[in-house]
């Protein structure tokens, strides 16, 4: 009993001098407490860094930009019209009579060529009628005189076209070669056949011959598209492109040099 009531006060003495220390001795040098608690961005702040400004307006169904090298765009309008802006102001440039504007198709892509300094050619990708009373697509590549387009040759014609995947994006690749898109002209089959122009990505010269490190033999680049509306290359070179699908299946594809996308 005795050596209980001693266990007990030799406890209760040493809580007291742990609550001592803790009341007089408070530990220096530690960091200060980091906070958990973050705190959101100021809405208003955020409103005032993300200003968005006019470049153009009145524009109708426009459908490609290409940048000159002195920094003027040129924009095209799917009814035909090809305008520049220039120091804030949008002019007409030309008004393609040729152009036929139904559903989907109509003036599409515009290009410039590496070398315009020197030649000054703009390419434009539309839809026209045909004398056999069908719609179809050509590429024609034009010389940009005094805000006029002139001198116009047909570098590639005769490209099926319909009023919903009808294609239509032209650039230039880092490896001076001219990239056209096609869509399938809403019968996939032509997508799949390698001698149809439909549902293809093609590639020719700035003259429109054919390469000889295309793959068919012919202009087809990659086939097998439904209706492939974006180009981009890489840092590395690589050929990216975007493809309108049905509703929710759009596409991504890195492509391949004869690649099947079908």
């Amino acid at each position: 009993m005795k050596k209980t009531f001693v266990l007990i006060v030799i406890l209760l003495f040493a809580l007291a001098i742990f609550s001592l220390g803790r009341k007089y001795f408070k530990p220096t040098n530690l960091p200060p407490a980091r906070s958990t608690v973050t705190n959101s961005p100021d809405p208003t702040a955020l409103r005032e860094e993300s200003k968005v400004s006019v470049v153009a307006q009145n524009l109708e169904v426009p459908w490609a930009l290409a940048f000159l090298p002195d920094g003027r765009l040129l924009i095209t309008e799917r009814r035909g019209s090809v305008k520049i802006l220039d120091k804030g102001i949008v002019r007409l440039v030309s008004e393609i009579s040729e152009v036929s504007q139904i559903g989907e198709s109509g003036l599409h892509g515009i290009a410039v060529h590496p070398n315009f300094k020197e030649n000054q050619y703009v390419y434009a990708y539309y839809t026209y009628s045909s004398s056999d009373g069908n719609n179809k697509n050509r590429v024609v590549r034009f010389k940009l005189d005094e805000n006029k387009l002139t001198e116009d040759k047909i570098i590639l014609d005769e490209i099926p076209a319909a009023s919903n995947h009808d294609g239509g994006r032209i650039k230039f690749g880092p490896d001076g070669l001219l990239y056209i898109t096609t869509g399938d002209a809403s019968n996939p089959s032509l997508s799949q056949n390698k001698t149809s122009l439909a549902g293809k990505i093609l590639r020719l010269t700035d003259e429109g011959l054919i390469p000889s490190s295309n793959p068919f033999g012919n202009s087809v680049y990659s086939y097998g598209h439904r209706n492939p509306q974006g180009l981009a290359w890489d840092d590395k070179g690589n050929l990216w492109e975007t493809e309108h699908g049905s509703t929710a299946t759009d596409e991504l594809n890195k492509i391949k040099l004869g690649g099947n996308f079908g």
